[in-house]
């Protein structure tokens, strides 16, 4: 299950108003057979994406950054570690905005033990395995087997790379690829709330149809270090992630 955004668009993205919802299922990011138990007694979740009258000011403070007001928070994660299909243990917060040349995504990712946030790793493309962490695939065209993982750290590491053919090898047929590098920017804050990041990802860095109504397929992923936490938006089996 993933999150499908609809576009309708006119003069290039200049006008631009979207709308979230989730419905579809993406083979790279679901085991059905495995999780279906736990996707069936979860209500297929809804939000909305706006379009932004002037692009947020990228620095990692969502919370003060009048570029956000009135955007509603995509929120409600699930478990799927330690303790599959619970809520998760923190509340974390999305927002999904557009400019007529980038999408703009930002985390609020709260913690009530903030002192106790981890960071291992500052360098680009470390592994966010062992850090709090929150990552999203973006699947522009909608095909569910294709499309562009992004992700960071408190410490607003970059992460990225390339799913092709829903991660299903590890060579030119299919698989996860993180030598690739796109061209897109990530700050990130910690404060006595938790941490927060924002990003900018240029339309130009990711592939999608030309018409003027499109659908994308969307997931988020959070991971609290201390207690070995991942939860998803929209669930996936424990032996899953966002792009194996």
């Amino acid at each position: 299950m993933v999150w499908e955004i609809f576009l309708a668009s006119m003069l290039h993205w200049r006008r631009l108003l979207a709308r979230v919802i989730c419905g579809a299922l993406f083979a790279a990011l679901i085991n059905v057979s495995q999780a279906q138990e736990t996707l069936s007694s979860v209500a297929r979740p809804v939000a909305h994406a706006i379009m932004l009258e002037s692009a947020p000011k990228l620095d990692g403070n969502v919370l003060g950054d009048p570029a956000w007001e009135g955007a509603e928070p995509i929120t409600g994660f699930w478990q799927v570690r330690p303790n599959a299909g619970e809520q998760a243990t923190q509340k974390t917060e999305v927002f999904v905005g557009f400019t007529t040349t980038a999408m703009h995504l930002a985390v609020v990712a709260y913690d009530d033990r903030p002192q106790e946030i981890l960071v291992t790793d500052s360098r680009r493309d470390s592994s966010l395995n062992d850090t709090d962490a929150f990552l999203f695939i973006v699947d522009g065209l909608r095909d569910r087997q294709n499309g562009f993982v992004f992700g960071t750290n408190p410490a607003g590491i970059e992460f990225d790379g390339q799913v092709v053919k829903e991660a299903s090898g590890r060579n030119s047929a299919g698989g996860f690829y993180q030598n690739w590098d796109g061209s897109w920017n990530v700050r990130a804050q910690v404060g006595d709330f938790g941490w927060s990041a924002e990003f900018e990802i240029p339309l130009k860095t990711l592939r999608y149809g030309s018409a003027d109504e499109q659908t994308w397929g969307f997931n988020f992923q959070r991971n609290v270090r201390r207690n070995y936490e991942v939860a998803y938006w929209a669930p996936l089996d424990r032996h899953n992630n966002l792009y194996r």
